[in-house]
């Protein structure tokens, strides 16, 4: 796909235009898998082999298609999706000084997107769509929400419950969630909100642009099958209402740039979870408190907060995780690899010391025992080490390498994935290289920290805490679960 092409339907000619992979690497007949634009309900971009969808890229929310919260136009690339009634479309533009861009799908069902690289002379891999276990469609099944972040990766709704019990313990979770308490048609009902999503398949949607979220609400509300409501375009604090009929399907959490979706729910179910265990407020109530829900209220994001968790701290959480690798990787009975090691599964007590959580994804080794290979990938993309995410061979080196990339993130306040920079496309790791190569590592160090922080070139000594806490063996309460305790990656600054 190049700048300019359309892929998507002439709706007067009933014409598909998709973009088809070849039959193999080397055979450029026409191959299995297709990039195609499905008009059902509100129009969205679907990777499909035959009739069956494999990866739903998702419908367009004004500013990029729902699944992809990493593409962002800039001057020099840009968007364009039209859906009126003679045609729906999606093409890309890009500048005459901007670089050479493509799209390719290939026969391994893989969509990525390419840059061309003067200096290297050759094409580059800027952008992949299909990056995790989660953008399987339909994954999770309906009324239930995928988080790659999370050690049970599937969980129902709030309100919802697994529809076969015993198939979710053993990890199939295709048959999705059923309701606790099924809906009373307007008299019980209630919408719950989930920001940071991937909104769920449209092909069972409806939508208008001119409805404000408001009327949406009122509308989905006023309708027993309508399941959910969203805004049809997140622009300029959302526009247009999108409403959904029926299941709920191929949801999913992101870490940057999802959108806030309203499902209808029981509130004596919700009340029941705990879930409403306050007074239910109208909509207009809410928004009128929140100033139209302003990004200026959200918690977490004051940034005096961020000081208050100074270089001292940082450093201490540092050194209180390497312990506790060294007690995984040395001190225990056996030798235990986490391969989940992240921010949010690193959590805080009152004494801001970290204790590493969640091992559900943990495998232990014996004594005389360096490495292993599995052919299941399971972990966080962002984390995961290059050997073990592309050969599924694991070992403490996996470990060592997420703690890396954690101690990055404490350094910056920033993550791994989602980071944006405005001179380049790396990722924290691969800005972070090229400071170092520069010579300019200091300039990585979170803003609100260059106060307090110290600059190794005035006092040498300053690392040598967290080099000495590798060797200094400790007890294995540094390794618990903490239901009361704060995670590290949970808002920043906290």
């Amino acid at each position: 796909m190049l700048p300019g092409m359309k892929v998507g339907k002439d709706l007067v000619k009933g014409l598909d235009k998709p973009l088809t992979s070849w039959k193999s690497t080397e055979d450029p007949a026409k191959g299995e898998y297709t990039l195609e634009i499905n008009a059902r309900g509100y129009a969205q971009l679907l990777v499909m082999r035959g009739n069956r969808t494999l990866f739903r890229v998702g419908s367009w929310n004004g500013e990029r298609f729902t699944g992809l919260p990493g593409l962002q136009q800039t001057p020099t690339f840009t968007f364009e999706f039209v859906l009126n009634s003679d045609e729906v479309y999606l093409k890309f533009e890009t500048t005459d000084n901007s670089p050479l861009t493509r799209y390719t799908i290939y026969p391994s069902r893989l969509l990525q997107r390419y840059t061309w690289n003067d200096q290297m002379n050759d094409w580059m891999i800027t952008a992949t769509a299909q990056v995790d276990q989660c953008e399987n469609y339909a994954l999770c099944g309906a009324f239930a929400g995928c988080q790659v972040y999370t050690s049970t990766i599937c969980s129902c709704l709030n309100g919802f419950l697994p529809k076969s019990p015993a198939d979710w313990n053993y990890t199939t979770w295709s048959d999705g969630c059923v309701r606790r308490t099924p809906l009373d048609c307007n008299r019980n009902d209630g919408f719950l909100k989930y920001a940071g999503i991937k909104v769920p398949d449209t092909s069972s949607s409806s939508y208008n642009r001119n409805t404000s979220l408001t009327e949406c609400a009122g509308l989905c509300l006023g309708n027993c099958s309508c399941t959910a409501y969203a805004s049809l375009d997140i622009r300029n604090g959302g526009s247009g209402c999108l409403r959904w009929f029926g299941d709920l399907i191929d949801i999913r959490g992101l870490a940057e740039g999802g959108q806030n979706l309203y499902v209808k729910i029981s509130t004596i179910s919700a009340k029941a979870e705990g879930d409403m265990d306050l007074p239910i407020f109208e909509l207009d109530t809410v928004a009128a408190a929140t100033n139209n829900f302003s990004d200026s209220n959200k918690l977490g994001e004051d940034k005096s907060r961020s000081k208050m968790l100074d270089w001292q701290k940082r450093i201490q959480i540092i050194d209180g995780i390497a312990r506790g690798l060294l007690y995984l990787h040395q001190d225990s009975r056996l030798r235990i690899i986490h391969r989940d090691l992240k921010a949010s599964n690193i959590l805080l007590d009152n004494d801001m010391k970290p204790k590493i959580s969640d091992f559900g994804l943990a495998k232990t080794f014996g004594a005389d025992q360096t490495q292993a290979n599995t052919n299941r990938i399971v972990g966080t993309h962002g984390y995961m080490s290059p050997e073990y995410a592309i050969e599924g061979v694991f070992s403490v080196k996996s470990d060592i390498f997420s703690f890396g990339v954690l101690v990055l993130e404490i350094i910056t306040g920033k993550r791994n994935r989602g980071f944006q920079h405005p001179d380049h496309e790396l990722n924290l790791l691969g800005h972070a290289w090229a400071l170092w190569m520069k010579g300019a590592a200091l300039e990585l160090v979170d803003e609100c920290q260059l106060e307090s922080c110290v600059n190794s070139r005035t006092k040498k000594h300053s690392s040598s805490s967290t080099m000495r806490a590798t060797k200094t063996r400790r007890p294995a309460n540094h390794i618990t679960r903490c239901s009361n305790a704060r995670q590290l990656g949970s808002t920043p600054g906290s």
